[in-house]
């Protein structure tokens, strides 16, 4: 307004000026008049230039000082323009003295690690900020102090809440195999990501956990979501984002495994395996680790799928290069050697290779168990499963007494897992039941085979309700089980109806994927001839004893020519062995019966299936 009223006084003094001017030079026409106009006209003159110097000298305003001399339309914008400028620098200069102080700290710790002294690295660090909170957690993990760990990242977490500190509490409990409070956790991060990539790691990780739970539809949905979104991304920028579109398909891999959706998860694992061999052909020491994992998951479909030699072929591979690893690093890399030793020994006793069995899993063993002394959340579970599949390797050796220790331990470990999380561990107590119900039944515990049979039966069916791809092919096996539990004890209604629902099972099983299911299929057709053929023959007539036979004659008959369209393994051909053996005693009977005399022949018939699955 100031300014305004002067550059209105100087217009007028100018004008004034003008017209004096012309007054005096043009109609008064006199010497007075002339110096009295020039007087005038020089004053208004003068005016005029000194309120201009005056208004050239006026100070500009400083520039975090609202200016008001601008159309008040644009006011609001101008102010948050001017606002958010004083915010950037300040943030900027704020930035700066962090990652300075940052620097600091993070150094005074790195030497003090170089010395050994994690505590007092520890010590060392504040806790004035989210990073540092979050460091002190982990530098607890590397000396085994997990409730410390965890109590940090909940400081974090409670004093600075974002996606990073969500994100570094929901890895920890993950690892620590605490799977609710990760999915917890996981599910913050989904509500707090910024970025597509983000979002992606986290759904990649509830996959997993939703997987552990036997949650399959959610961990399909998470892991195609995210695989969608790292695939645009590699599109874009294959460099940072194709080991992440590989490692997304090798989860999904274990996915369709777990289901029995073998080409699936075939071409999953085959993908994922292409990727990162040409990542680690560029940069061997990111990405070996991960050829390794995937080598080894590619073992165990080749395994379920018989396919014995392609197994051997990706285990060693796999073991071939963890163990390498595990030498430079054996921190990071040990539970991968154990784990790979552990489906190697399941391998191994499928080929009637015990002795080698034996080793890998005694070494897969004392890996995890002195693991789990340090980190009991983390790697009990997989003590349980050695413990299990060790347990089936001493009673095929006849050393009942050890297996006996090896399952009740594994029971014991998994019960108590169950017992927190019966999700993800009641499928383990299942599996460790019904091969102990083998064991009883071997050691004629028929009473304790009876119970262990049955829950692990009501388990079974409980959890093939809910997934049936997933868990029908187990309640078939230990139907089969405890139908011949039954044939054993003379409950013959009840051995035929366990019979029966296990063949219905494993045909409609081998119908979809003949190579994983027909050898089932040839057991239990096994199992129910040899049924027919050792039925009690004193109170029948002998038109139904011949109908017995004839029954015994009909199923042994189709269990070989389900043989003939198995892959020749050593199960398998252990099956053939028993199919002939009991197609001669079957003649053997009725010669017998038709009063023909031949020499005597002992029937060996194969007792109940155990089972020792990569787990």
């Amino acid at each position: 307004m100031k300014k305004i009223i002067l550059i209105s006084l100087s217009s007028i003094a100018f004008l004034v000026g003008v017209i004096l001017f012309i007054h005096a030079y043009f109609i008064e026409k006199t010497d007075a008049g002339n110096i009295t106009g020039a007087v005038l006209t020089i004053s208004a003159f003068i005016g005029a230039i000194v309120l201009l110097v005056f208004l050239l000298k006026e100070k500009k305003p400083h520039p975090f000082v609202m200016d008001m001399s601008f159309d008040h339309e644009h006011a609001d914008e101008r102010l948050k323009e001017e606002l958010s400028h004083r915010d950037e620098i300040t943030s900027k200069l704020n930035e700066e003295l962090n990652r300075k102080y940052l620097r600091s700290w993070e150094r005074r710790v790195r030497n003090l690690l170089k010395t050994g002294d994690i505590p007092k690295a520890i010590e060392s660090i504040g806790e004035e900020n989210a990073q540092m909170l979050i460091r002190k957690a982990q530098l607890c993990i590397l000396i085994f102090q997990f409730p410390e760990a965890e109590q940090y990242y909940k400081q974090a977490v409670t004093a600075f809440p974002s996606f990073y500190t969500y994100y570094e509490i929901a890895s920890f409990y993950q690892k620590q195999h605490r799977i609710t409070q990760s999915i917890d956790y996981y599910n913050h991060c989904l509500n707090l990501s910024s970025s597509l990539n983000e979002r992606a790691d986290v759904l990649n990780s509830l996959g997993i956990l939703h997987k552990t739970n036997n949650a399959f539809q959610e961990a399909f949905e998470s892991y195609t979501e995210s695989l969608k979104i790292y695939m645009d991304l590699a599109s874009r920028n294959p460099e940072t984002y194709l080991p992440n579109v590989a490692t997304t398909l090798n989860n999904l891999g274990v996915l369709h495994n777990k289901n029995n959706a073998f080409k699936e998860a075939f071409e999953s694992y085959t993908e994922s395996l292409k990727i990162h061999i040409d990542l680690a052909s560029r940069h061997p020491e990111t990405y070996l680790p991960d050829v390794a994992a995937t080598l080894d998951n590619l073992g165990t479909l080749h395994y379920k799928n018989n396919a014995l030699q392609e197994a051997f072929e990706s285990y060693t591979e796999s073991l071939k290069i963890s163990r390498n690893l595990a030498s430079r690093h054996p921190e990071t890399y040990l539970p991968d050697v154990a784990a790979t030793l552990d489906n190697l020994g399941n391998l191994h006793q499928a080929n009637n290779s015990l002795q080698e069995a034996f080793e890998s899993y005694t070494e897969s063993l004392k890996i995890y168990e002195d693991l789990a002394s340090m980190n009991p959340d983390a790697y009990l579970p997989d003590v349980a499963v050695t413990l299990n599949n060790l347990g089936t390797l001493h009673q095929e050796n006849n050393a009942l007494k050890e297996a006996f220790e090896s399952y009740t331990e594994s029971l014991k470990i998994r019960r108590d897992l169950a017992s927190r999380n019966p999700d993800a561990y009641l499928p383990g107590v299942a599996m460790t039941l019904n091969n102990l119900g083998a064991l009883h039944k071997t050691n004629n515990a028929f009473k304790e085979a009876f119970e262990s049979y049955t829950e692990a039966l009501k388990i079974r069916r409980n959890l093939a309700s809910k997934h049936p791809d997933a868990y029908l092919p187990d309640v078939a096996m230990t139907l089969y089980n405890l139908g011949h539990f039954h044939q054993t004890n003379n409950s013959l209604q009840e051995a035929f109806e366990s019979y029966t629902e296990s063949l219905k099972i494993s045909r409609d099983l081998a119908s979809k994927n003949p190579d994983a299911f027909l050898p089932d299929v040839a057991t239990t057709l096994l199992g129910l001839s040899s049924f027919y053929l050792h039925i009690e023959d004193k109170e029948l007539s002998l038109n139904f004893v011949f109908e017995d036979k004839a029954l015994s004659f009909k199923y042994v008959k189709e269990a070989k020519e389900a043989l003939k369209n198995c892959k020749n393994t050593p199960y398998v051909q252990k099956l053939i062995s028993m199919a002939d053996s009991i197609t001669n005693e079957l003649f053997l009977k009725i010669d017998r019966l038709l009063n023909v005399s031949h020499t005597p022949f002992s029937h060996d018939f194969p007792d109940s299936v155990t089972l020792s699955p990569p787990d």
